[in-house]
This record gives structure tokens, sequence and C-alpha cells, in this order.
């Protein structure tokens, strides 16, 4: 699923291109919001990509897209995100990253088919996920693979983070976190966490079922206070996370920390 295409088309022929096949391209055209033409054709569209422009706002109108598998809205000018977006339950890839969003609305993450989020460069300082419910069948984004939340203004994770079940990567560089919350533990499908640049440290600043339980074999620690004169390797569940490593032939931790002392 691509959100690349080129045109020198103007704004309306694209849009009724768009209508045609589904996927509409409108990168780079000073957008100050969401053209209505693109409201009015929302139920034909599966791909959307209205990056690089000036957008301000998502109103409640965005539930029109129903089918939408993918939208990119990075490098724009929105503040937030409405509770509406729930409505858009077959999307799988949403690309946010470069806005001025500061909160993001726990209904994002009722969407089942959401596999990729990338909310990187914003102004989020706080991150709310609910507890799973027990009234619904329905799981945290059961099939979230890949959640971007580099460069913004987080002190702490939720706990809840932890009941993303087929998490495979999480990026949260360049916040201010002094520890990674104990759900971490739960992730069974975590492959790699990258969290540079922030102010983890401490003997729990890392939770011990995250390096021993789980399937974690990349964790990149560069620019923490943990990561200097080798006290990472204190950490409880290091020596089980450092096997695990070593069995997949890996010679360094990426991020610059050795596996194997020096």
């Amino acid at each position: 699923m691509g959100l690349v295409c080129s045109s020198t088309e103007s704004k309306g022929a694209k849009l009724k291109r768009g209508e045609k096949t589904g996927s509409v391209n409108l990168v780079g055209l000073k957008l100050k919001s969401i053209p209505k033409k693109l409201y009015l054709i929302g139920e034909k569209l599966r791909v959307i990509n209205l990056r690089e422009n000036n957008i301000e706002k998502l109103g409640r109108d965005i539930k029109v897209f129903t089918k939408v598998k993918a939208l990119d809205l990075s490098l724009n000018r929105l503040v937030s995100i409405p509770p509406s977006i729930s409505c858009l339950q077959r999307m799988q890839k949403l690309l946010l990253s470069g806005n001025r969003i500061t909160t993001i609305p726990v209904e994002l993450w009722s969407l089942q088919r959401l596999e990729i989020v990338d909310l990187s460069s914003n102004l989020i300082v706080d991150l709310e996920i609910p507890e799973e419910s027990k009234e619904k069948s329905t799981a945290l984004a059961p099939n979230l693979r890949e959640l971007n939340l580099g460069k913004n203004s987080l002190k702490r994770l939720p706990d809840t983070l932890g009941n993303a079940s087929n998490l495979r990567t999480l990026k949260v560089d360049a916040n201010s976190l002094t520890s990674l919350p104990q759900g971490l533990g739960n992730l069974a499908e975590i492959r790699k966490i990258s969290c540079r640049n922030n102010d983890l440290d401490g003997p729990g600043c890392i939770p011990e079922a995250l390096l021993r339980d789980t399937k974690l074999f990349i964790i990149e620690l560069d620019g923490n206070p943990i990561a200097k004169d080798g006290k990472y390797y204190k950490l409880k569940g290091f020596s089980a996370y450092e096997a695990r490593c070593k069995e997949k032939g890996d010679k360094q931790i990426h991020g610059g920390l050795p596996v194997t002392k020096a």
C-alpha cells in the first residue's frame, strides 16, 4: 500500500481521478483545509495523501472515509485528532508526523485493522490508552505492528501500551522519559525498541520482563544516562537479552552498546 505519487495535475483533476481510482494525492498544494469535494467522494477512497500542506483542523466529517486504508497527513499544522477517527475501521496506516498535535483521542486505539502509526515530531505531552474492556471482545489495536512516538514531549508511557499484543517496533526517541513502563514486559511480539536521547537511568528504568521474557533483540539506548559507563549491564534481565542477541548472531546492541563486555 503506497502513499507515493507525483503529478502536475490541478487539484480538481486529482480529485476527479481519485474518485475513479480510489487513491487521492494532494501533496504540497498549500491547502489550509480538507477540500469539500474530498468528503463528497470519501466513501469511494482507499488511500488519501495530504502530506505537506497547511491543514489546521480535521472535522468530524472524516467519518465518511470508512473505506480508507492509508491516510497521510504528515507535515501539516494539525493540533488535534477528532474522536470520529474511530469510524475509519479499515485504516491500516496512519501517518501524522510533523504536526502540532498535543493529545491523541483514546478512540484511535479502537481501530481493529491499524498496523502502522507515526505520531513523531509533534507536541504530545501525555498518551492515554484505555484498559481493555471486559464487556468488549476487541483488544487494543490488535494488529498494531509499528508505533512511532519519537520527538514529542512525553515524560511517561502508559502501562496499558503493553496490551498491544502484536506490536513489533516501538520508537520513542527524543522525549523526556526516565523509565519504560512495566507493562511493556507483556509485549510478546516486540522485536525493536528505540529510545535514544531520553533520560533513562537507574536499575529499574527498563522492565526486567521486557529484557528477559520477550522476543526483543534490538534496544537503542544511546543518549541516555543508562548508556554511560556500561551501566546497562547491571539491568535485571540484561543477561537474558544478551544471550538472545547472541543466538541471532548479533555482535552489537544497535545504538552503540556492545553485547559482550570488553
